[in-house]
């Protein structure tokens, strides 16, 4: 199969940019770990039950309480019994939980600020431009 100059371009690019190791704070956790501490700060409640982080998150009963399993140990969760239903798991972030949320979204900031710096502006509307127009030729179509 023959590849183009402009795709084996941005494969190569492509191929950079995933492969750089990342020396950001939380380059320690999985991307499951992330993303249901990312829902559970979002979520607007207290607690959730790990039935519906999976079903939000689609990610398997299984893969939410080894990750449940893990943030826990690293001290960014809780999981407590429910005082009504006691077949039923509270996930609640824990104080430090939250502080690490906010220093990520701090971090992210800063990141992106960086960014834009390097980029200028004109650069850095075209990026957002060009990634928008790749999310919605991606997205999924509605039902």
């Amino acid at each position: 199969m023959e590849v183009s100059s402009v795709t084996q371009e941005l494969l190569e690019t492509l191929e950079i940019l995933c492969s750089r190791r990342s020396t950001a704070p939380w380059s320690d956790f999985s991307q499951g770990e992330l993303r249901v501490l990312h829902h559970l700060a979002d979520c607007g409640r207290a607690a959730m039950l790990p039935g519906e982080l999976s079903a939000d998150l689609s990610l398997s009963s299984a893969r939410v309480a080894a990750t449940l399993r893990q943030l826990e140990e690293k001290g960014l969760v809780s999981r407590e019994m429910s005082h009504v239903d006691r077949r039923k798991i509270h996930v609640y972030l824990t104080a430090e939980g939250r502080r690490y949320i906010e220093k990520r979204f701090e971090h992210v900031v800063h990141s992106t600020e960086r960014l834009v710096d390097f980029l200028g502006q004109e650069d850095a509307r075209e990026l957002v431009r060009i990634l928008r127009r790749i999310s919605e030729k991606e997205a999924p179509p509605h039902p």
